[in-house]
């Protein structure tokens, strides 16, 4: 048995990141840390674990201040922030079947920041889409 994984937020801070546009991962990979108790002959097995991108939040500042921006648009299949110059944006990638998330500081050059539901044309991957969240 697996406890459920604390909130990892990882801040990105790389000055490479200011480079525009910048997008979130597609999916993420780890083994996850597991704390059972133990049951005798067993033994726990982390398993590598791959989780698709989901969407994205935008944050006004720091998501530890909880300042969580409501979209400027919504209109399936596009989610969208028009950003003001003069503010610091976090936007944070969230995944598929896990807690953990990413972060990064948005650049101030950039003017929106979208979360799009995209199809694919060919090769049909599972349910045939996949999100594209990025800032620009």
């Amino acid at each position: 048995m697996r406890t459920a994984l604390g909130l990892l937020l990882v801040l990105l801070t790389t000055p490479g990141l200011a480079a525009e546009p910048f997008s979130c991962p597609s999916a993420i990979s780890f083994t996850a840390q597991v704390n059972v108790q133990v049951v005798p002959g067993w033994k726990p097995l982390p398993m590598p674990e791959r989780h698709a991108l989901a969407g994205a939040r935008l944050f006004d500042g720091d998501p530890a201040d909880m300042a969580d921006l409501v979209p400027d648009r919504i209109t399936p299949p596009l989610t969208s922030w028009k950003l003001s110059p003069d503010r610091h944006y976090t936007f944070v990638c969230t995944y598929n079947g896990t807690e953990v998330t990413f972060a990064a500081g948005v650049p101030k050059s950039a003017a929106m920041c979208s979360v799009a539901v995209k199809r694919f044309t060919s090769g049909q991957p599972p349910r045939g889409t996949y999100i594209e969240a990025s800032c620009q």
